[in-house]
Order: structure tokens, then sequence, then C-alpha cells
């Protein structure tokens, strides 16, 4: 299992795979959960941000780009939420890339020129 490295924190290797119930595995791996969750560093994030995100994504779900947006739009900074609800992790159907392309970048054009 590959570690996870976090410059200026620390570098994790996450246990195996869970055995026993969820909560045991909650339990044991909660500290590297907190660590390892962009929440947990949201206060650092100062630039606006443009999420692009799969309803369907089996590994990230909707819910937690939901609170990213709502972390950074709470405290009034730009945080903008792309969510195709055929999509999973990536943007695998050409009419998707299509419609989110130019909207990244209409975003960046925004906040990048001078």
């Amino acid at each position: 299992m590959p570690s996870l490295n976090l410059p200026g924190k620390c570098s994790l290797r996450p246990t195996a795979a869970p055995t026993g119930s969820a909560s045991t595995a909650l339990a044991r791996d909660r500290e590297f959960l907190r660590v390892a969750s962009p929440l947990t560093r949201i206060d650092q994030v100062t630039a606006p941000l443009f999420l692009i995100h799969g309803a369907n994504d089996p590994r990230v779900p909707l819910s937690e780009a939901a609170q990213i947006h709502a972390a950074l739009t709470d405290r009034g900074q730009e945080c903008d939420l792309l969510v195709y609800g055929d999509e999973g992790h990536g943007l695998a159907q050409r009419a998707n890339r299509a419609d989110a392309a130019p909207k990244a970048l209409a975003f960046l054009a925004r906040h990048l020129a001078g």
C-alpha cells in the first residue's frame, strides 16, 4: 500500500485493508483520515478554487466535494462546484469534457488575467 506524503506534516502508511467492523477500522484509522483530509487544512486555501466532480465517483463521494465547497463559500472565498450526474472519478464522456473545458478556462481567465 503506498504511503501518503503530506509536506510539512508527516508521512503516513495506511494500515492493511480493514478487518472486522467498519467502526473498528474507523477508530483505528481516525488519525490517518484526519491528517489526509483536505478539510484539515482548508484554512490554508487562499486562491479561488474550481471543483469538477462526478456524482457517481466511487473513490471520492460528492458529499466531500460539497464539504470543501461549503467550507470555502461560507467564509466568502470563491469556489465553483461543477457536478456531472453521469460521471464517476474523472470526466470520461466527451460531451462533459467539452462542457467543462470552457468553464474551467473562463474561470482561469478571470483569475489569472492581469
